[in-house]
């Protein structure tokens, strides 16, 4: 396996408690990875983070984030009610997917996520 020469383009997908303690200031220590984006709807929350961690920018929706942002993958670490549809949207979107949280409430919801990242050619 070859190491990669690029650093991987991260965006995220919501900053809170968790987000900012467990994942974003893990991903900023490590040396092959550039944070650019940040979706978080609270804007005094976005701006403290992005500033922190040097994200280049911040939106207020993870649609706006999806449509405008060059990433390689997202951290969806959003609401657990959510989650679902955060994932769905990034992986429709060409993303590749990291999330820690549960998805789904149903079996049938499941099956419908578990197409689509071999559907879009996507982790």
């Amino acid at each position: 396996m070859t190491e990669r020469t690029t650093p991987v383009r991260l965006g995220f997908i919501g900053a809170g408690y968790m987000g900012q303690l467990a994942h974003i200031e893990n991903y900023w220590k490590l040396p092959n990875v550039r944070l650019v984006a940040l979706a978080e709807g609270r804007s005094k929350t976005a701006a403290k983070v992005a500033r922190t961690y040097g994200i280049e920018k911040t939106y207020v929706t993870h649609a706006d984030l999806l449509a405008d942002a060059t990433v390689d993958a997202v951290l969806a670490i959003g609401p657990f009610a959510l989650n679902a549809y955060l994932v769905e949207d990034a992986l429709n979107a060409g993303c590749h997917v990291l999330t820690e949280k549960p998805q789904v409430n149903t079996s049938g919801r499941g099956r419908e996520l578990i197409r689509l990242p071999e559907q879009h050619q996507r982790v």
